[in-house]
């Protein structure tokens, strides 16, 4: 559906989700979105330092038949590569080490890559949607200064958002957000998914599942992923949370439990 205003370019459309009969609709409604605030140059004159990171983010949901989106995201788990170290891993030596000696450096890869992870989350006992907090702490994290030599350094950072199947699923949320925010600057959709999108600030996405054809269970056995991908997480526990007590539910029911398998679990 779209309204009645024509020539204007996608870039200022605002997007959101509705169901009907099975399906999602994709609505369409006009907002052009906010002007990204201008990076500060440095004082030679050039512009700010760019530096690029990789943001691995997932959200889970439980089902709300009454609600027009019908998937609410309960919580939302994301984690930042810094890339300030070099890794010790290489693909290529992978080929003249027996199987032993593969596990062994993968694990020192495994351990390595952690230590250059940031890892945040957010759920419903917060007042703050799981999306949006994501977001805000993009917008929040973009852009930060030092001093070098008696020179003020400018620097800012894009953010490369992957998913796996995100196209499918997880861009929905956060495109529903981030057009609320005015950070939708364009978008790409075809057969039902949005493939690729950019963000106010320079940011961007990658979906890992247009490039592994198959699960993610079975994407993390065949690589051998370390660790190993969490599993058993039985999520008819949060949705019959939902069902009996609404928002309050799945809150009293995280509650009760422990932080640390929460996190590990959709983090990982």
């Amino acid at each position: 559906h779209e309204t009645d205003k024509k020539d204007v370019p996608i870039c200022e459309l605002l997007f959101t989700m509705q169901h009907g009969e099975g399906h999602y609709l994709l609505i369409v409604d006009r907002k052009k979105p906010k002007k990204p605030k201008k990076a500060k140059k440095n004082k030679t004159g050039s512009g700010p330092k760019i530096i690029h990171k990789f943001l691995v983010w997932d959200c889970e949901t439980v089902w709300d038949r009454y609600s027009n989106n019908v998937l609410k995201p309960w919580s939302n788990a994301w984690r930042v590569f810094k890339g300030s170290e070099k890794s010790s891993f290489s693909p290529k030596r992978m080929l003249n080490e027996n199987d032993d000696d593969y596990k062994i450096r993968q694990k020192e890869f495994a351990k390595q890559m952690i230590r250059q992870t940031d890892t945040h989350y957010c759920d419903w006992r917060t007042e703050v949607n799981p999306i949006k907090a994501m977001l805000d702490w993009i917008n929040a994290h973009s852009r930060y200064e030092y001093e070098e030599w008696g020179k003020t350094i400018y620097c800012k950072i894009n953010y490369t958002l992957v998913t796996f199947n995100g196209s499918g699923f997880d861009n929905f949320f956060l495109m529903d957000e981030a057009t609320k925010m005015g950070m939708v600057n364009s978008i790409f959709m075809a057969s039902g998914r949005i493939l690729n999108y950019k963000l106010a600030g320079g940011h961007d996405s990658w979906d890992l599942n247009k490039f592994i054809a198959c699960s993610l269970d079975t994407a993390c056995d065949n690589f051998k992923s370390c660790p190993i991908k969490q599993k058993d997480f039985d999520h008819s526990v949060p949705q019959k949370a939902y069902d009996a007590n609404s928002r309050k539910g799945v809150c009293d029911w995280l509650a009760s439990l422990d932080d640390e398998p929460i996190i590990e679990y959709i983090s990982g």
